[in-house]
């Protein structure tokens, strides 16, 4: 039964195509990305934006990293000035360059640079652009990326028949799974104690991006990858190793007591400012009456 249902869902797949079943991962990520934004009572319409700017970046360097990564089959092909051919009745669209570069949906990608330029566009888009914190944002980003890497690498092994590729894709998505997992049940256990949940939940987060490390560069540098894409899993492990430094010392500094008498000795401030205007509004009541 298990294994009927198992190739009823492969052959669905493959009889839709390779580009619109990543269509499907691309929404099941959304909603991830979602639903941990969520968690830091983040604006749905306040984190679609980035959203949307870190995956059509990512989108474009995917495709400019394949074309490098296989510049002999593009540059050997015949050049025409325009985007389309026609032999009789049959109409070719970007087939000739420079139009080929173009050709996104032949599935022209690499996918190890794109899970790293979405990490980098997001990091810098959230700290950056939307000052958001740190601490706020990484797991979303983080967990949205590695899902999107896993459920894609899960497609691409059925596709082109991998057993090896689709099984990392799995050993992926079991990390983000038990994330998800653990996270769920201390919510439930710590329901009524946030304090202790917070901490456990930063834990966690740590923990989590320490075994995506070991994972990623696990999986692609003990298996014969492209140049290219190795310099990509040595700028994940730089940059995640980054992140999650800057992760901890957002923590850290949210905890820092001075911060925090500053806050206060600011909040006295105001307090005491408010109260100099109620006084004066007073005073020029009875100076009138």
């Amino acid at each position: 039964m298990g294994a009927d249902l198992y190739q009823s869902i492969i052959q669905f797949l493959q009889g839709w195509g390779f580009l619109p079943s990543l269509g499907i991962v691309y929404v099941l990520s959304l909603v991830l990305f979602w639903y941990e934004s969520k968690h830091v009572n983040k604006d749905s319409n306040s984190v679609f934006d980035q959203w949307f700017v870190a995956t059509f970046v990512m989108m474009i360097w995917g495709r400019v990293a394949y074309v490098i990564n296989n510049w002999g089959e593009f540059s050997n092909w015949y050049w025409f000035y325009i985007p389309y051919e026609k032999y009789g009745d049959q109409v070719y669209l970007f087939r000739a360059m420079p139009w080929k570069l173009f050709r996104f949906w032949d599935g022209g990608f690499l996918f190890i640079p794109m899970f790293l330029c979405y990490l980098v566009i997001s990091y810098l888009f959230v700290v950056y652009y939307k000052r958001w914190r740190w601490r706020e944002m990484m797991i979303a980003i983080l967990g949205s990326a590695n899902f999107m890497l896993a459920l894609t690498l899960i497609l691409y092994g059925i596709f082109i028949n991998d057993d090896n590729i689709r099984n990392y894709g799995i050993f992926i998505l079991i990390l983000v799974a038990a994330y998800l997992i653990i996270t769920a049940i201390l919510k439930f256990l710590y329901k009524k104690k946030r304090d202790i949940f917070v901490k456990l939940g930063q834990f966690i987060i740590v923990l989590f991006t320490l075994g995506d490390i070991w994972l990623i560069s696990y999986i692609f540098l003990s298996r014969g990858i492209t140049d290219i894409d190795t310099y990509h899993v040595y700028g994940f492990v730089i940059f995640a190793s980054f992140m999650l430094m800057a992760y901890i010392y957002d923590v850290r500094s949210n905890l820092d007591p001075g911060a925090e008498e500053s806050v206060q000795s600011l909040d006295k401030k105001e307090r005491g400012y408010s109260i100099f205007l109620r006084q004066a509004k007073k005073s020029k009541q009875s100076e009138d009456k």
